[in-house]
Order: C-alpha cells, then sequence, then structure tokens
C-alpha cells in the first residue's frame, strides 16, 4: 500500500497541502488545492514519459464522501500521445472502504439484536455523529447479507427441536420453519414458508435434514406433527415439549373455572405440573393452605391464601435465579408412573377439560417420557424458543416491509447462531486515517 506523509511545513501557496506519495523505487509529488482538488505537482506520462496538461478534474461522488460533507476532486490529465489519467488518493478509498466495514459491522450486530431501521439509523448517528439515511442501512445491510457463506454443519447429535413462529410482511401473514441441533446447538433449518400445511412442514423437515441421522425430535402440542415424523422418521422417536403442555392445562383449568381459580383446584393444577417437574414445595405448601382453609370456611379467608401461595411460588422463582440459573429437578419415569396413577384415581376432582387430559397423558406416555430414557434430550422446546425471543421478539416480527429484508435478517440469525464471525475492524487505525482526511479536505 502507498504511503502518505503529510508535510504541514511545505506550502506551495496559502491553503494548498503538498504531499509526498512514495514507492520503493519512484517519487511523485501531490497537492491539494483549497479548492480541494487532488493534483499531481508534475503530470508525467506513463506511456511516453513526457510532461502531460490538465485536463479538469471528477468529483467524488461516493455517498459516505457527500453524507459525511466532504467534496473531493480528482486532477484528470491529457498527453499528446493520447493517453489519459485521472489521480487516485488510495488513502480516501481505504477511509471510505473503513468506514463502510465499520459501519456494515454495526449495522450487522444491531439487526442480530433485532433493532429496528429507526434504532439503527439512531444508534450511528450517536455513535459517528452523522446522520444515515435508513435506505442506506437498508442497502448496505442487504448486499452484505447477500454475501454471507452458511457455515456448513457437518456433525449433529441426531436430537432436533422444530418449532414455527408467525411473521408479518406488509400485513401478510408468514411462517417462520426452525430446526434446531438440541446438544451441539447448530440451527440447521431457518426459513420463511408460505403456509403451515402438512405436506410443507413434511417436505421442509425432509430437505433441511437430508444429510443427518434423526433419533429424536422435539416438538410442541401440535397434533400434526406425530404423523409427519412418523412418515419421515419411523424409527425415531418424539419428545411433546412439557412446558406446552403445562400451558395448556394452565388455559384448561381457566377455560373451566375462571382466571381466579380456586384453592382446592390448584392443588389439582400443581399435582399435574408434578408429572414431570419436582414441584413438591409448592404441593406441600398447597397442603397446608386446604388445610387452614377447612378450619375457617370462608372467601376472602381462601382469597388471603391463594396470594399466600402466589407470593411462595415467586419467592421460589426468584431463589432459581439467583442460584445462577438453577432449574426445576426432572422427574424420573417411576416417580411419574407413580404420580400419574395416583391422579388418575382421583380424576373425579378435575374439571371435565382436565379429565379428558388426564386421558391423553397416559396415552402419549411415551411421547411426554423420552426425556427421562435418555438425559441428552430436552424435555421442552424452550432451545427454539429462545432462539426466537434472541432474534424476532414480538413487536419485531411485524414489522418487515419485503422478502428480501427478512430473509437476509433470517441469514445473519442462522449464520451468527452457527458460529461465523464477520470480519473485525481496527478502529484505532481508522481514527487516525478519518483525522487525516478530514485535515486534508475539511
Amino acid at each position: 500500500m502507498l504511503e502518505y506523509e503529510l508535510k504541514l511545513n511545505n506550502f506551495s501557496y496559502p491553503g494548498t497541502v503538498v504531499i509526498q506519495q512514495s514507492k520503493s523505487n519512484s517519487e511523485s509529488r501531490f497537492y491539494i488545492t483549497p479548492q480541494n482538488k487532488f493534483k499531481q505537482t508534475e503530470p508525467i506520462c506513463t506511456r511516453c514519459n513526457r510532461k502531460a496538461i490538465d485536463n479538469g478534474y471528477y468529483k467524488n461522488r461516493t455517498k459516505l464522501v457527500n453524507e459525511l460533507g466532504l467534496e473531493i476532486k480528482y486532477g484528470q490529465y491529457e498527453c499528446e500521445c493520447g493517453n489519459r489519467w485521472s489521480v487516485r488518493c488510495e488513502e480516501v478509498d481505504e477511509f471510505v472502504a473503513r468506514y463502510k466495514n465499520i459501519i456494515k459491522q454495526l449495522v450487522f450486530n444491531l439487526c442480530g439484536f433485532g433493532l429496528s431501521l429507526d434504532k439503527i439509523s439512531e444508534t450511528v448517528l450517536l455513535t459517528f455523529s452523522k446522520n444515515i439515511s435508513k435506505e442506506w442501512i437498508r442497502q448496505l445491510f442487504l448486499k452484505a447479507a447477500s454475501n454471507i457463506r452458511q457455515l456448513k454443519v457437518t456433525k449433529t447429535s441426531g436430537i432436533f427441536h422444530y418449532d414455527e413462529q408467525v411473521v408479518w410482511i406488509n400485513g401478510k401473514k408468514f411462517f417462520r420453519f426452525v430446526i434446531k441441533d438440541a446438544v451441539l446447538k447448530n440451527v440447521i433449518l431457518d426459513k420463511k414458508f408460505d403456509n403451515l400445511e402438512k405436506e410443507t412442514v413434511k417436505e421442509a423437515i425432509r430437505i433441511a435434514l437430508a444429510h443427518y441421522n434423526v433419533s429424536v425430535f422435539i416438538t410442541d402440542m401440535d397434533l400434526k406433527y406425530p404423523d409427519i415424523l412418523n412418515e419421515l422418521y419411523p424409527d425415531s422417536k418424539h419428545q411433546l415439549c412439557i412446558f406446552h403442555l403445562n400451558k395448556l392445562i394452565l388455559k384448561e383449568f381457566i377455560d373451566s373455572l375462571g382466571k381466579k381459580i380456586p384453592l382446592g383446584q390448584l392443588y389439582n393444577m400443581y399435582s399435574l405440573f408434578n408429572l414431570f417437574f419436582n414441584h413438591d414445595k409448592e404441593i406441600n405448601f398447597l397442603k397446608k393452605q386446604l388445610k387452614k382453609l377447612s378450619k375457617v370456611e370462608s372467601k376472602e379467608y381462601e382469597k388471603q391464601l391463594i396470594n399466600e401461595f402466589y407470593k411462595y411460588r415467586d419467592s421460589l422463582k426468584r431463589n432459581r435465579r439467583r442460584k445462577m440459573g438453577s432449574k426445576l429437578k426432572k422427574r424420573t419415569k417411576n416417580q411419574t408412573l407413580k404420580l400419574l396413577s395416583k391422579i388418575e384415581n382421583e380424576a373425579f376432582l378435575y374439571p371435565k377439560k382436565l379429565k379428558k387430559r388426564i386421558k391423553l397423558i397416559r396415552k402419549n406416555l411415551d411421547k411426554f417420557a423420552v426425556f427421562q430414557d435418555n438425559p441428552l434430550v430436552p424435555p421442552t422446546n424452550n432451545n427454539v424458543e429462545h432462539y426466537y425471543s434472541s432474534t424476532l421478539q414480538k413487536t419485531d416480527k411485524k414489522r418487515f416491509r419485503s422478502d428480501s429484508w427478512l430473509n437476509a435478517k433470517l441469514e445473519l440469525f442462522k449464520a451468527r447462531e452457527n458460529g461465523l464471525r464477520f470480519g473485525v475492524v481496527n478502529f484505532f487505525e481508522f481514527l487516525v486515517l478519518c483525522g487525516k482526511i478530514f485535515m486534508l479536505f475539511s
């Protein structure tokens, strides 16, 4: 790369900066006029070695240079032999390239955190004190995203999460399909589809996992999954998400009894939650509350006892968070079978919807208990849920205006999750270069 040395003590006339550009075997002298023209002091033709004449100039019309408020003009020359050329300031070219690279890194990182174009534009303004248009940011990101080369996933555990997320483009509903390795955390599929029909889901899964062995799938409680997975991978096992099971149990209690669930039915609800995760503390606390209630029959007293339980439950959650993400203990299969038998014997105490739910749990127990036979299998689909929340949250998934923008962001999310790291810029070197350019041309 050419080296430039700024000669602040060497002026051709007031306001003109002279620069010496040096190579290993030759020297050329340049100067910048008060009109910001970058010119050679002795323009010699590279073809015939004769002195050339000034032939005007052309402006640097790079969008970045214009947005920064700089005016840079490159001198043009013509020789009698017909050779024409223009002066190039390589530091300007390097400055523009580095500046764009830094903006690109910033835009990629902010897009990866799910920020809107408005927020990205605002952050660039605060960081660089320059007002960069949203459209330029969009185009810069789209161009860079089109060059993403996904790292090929060569190794998998054979245990996969699958889930779908609704996204919106100009008010029209689309569906984001995600397949993620449950053990190695690699994202195998993250792509937009037009519908949720069985054949669409089946074909998407088949193509994405065509080169991998599949031993276990973890999904939510959607009724279409068992048939799809049985057709594609008849020898694989299917783990249904316990988190979604508990959400359905809660919903059915609320549908049957309203949001203010009585104390006795809270005990029944936590007895179902207790099947696959250890909720003994909540169960024992509810037993004590029921014993207190049996001595004082009062609606107001029952509300007080329920509120005390909720406070106790919340304290348990806070304590788990304080213990570096401590989790609920998983039940063994023998424990689950014993607890389920007890619940079945007391099923007459449950609302009608929950009686059906208890029968469905018994019928599909092999799909709820895969994690109890294989410690590598997670009992929930939370890995995908966390991936969604770290990429597209509820409000962000409604902000898309074009297919290209959504597809580019999905490519970015997948690449980042799989360990692709984008180029690192030496910010200090860039600041030195930036100061030099502004000193020359401002």
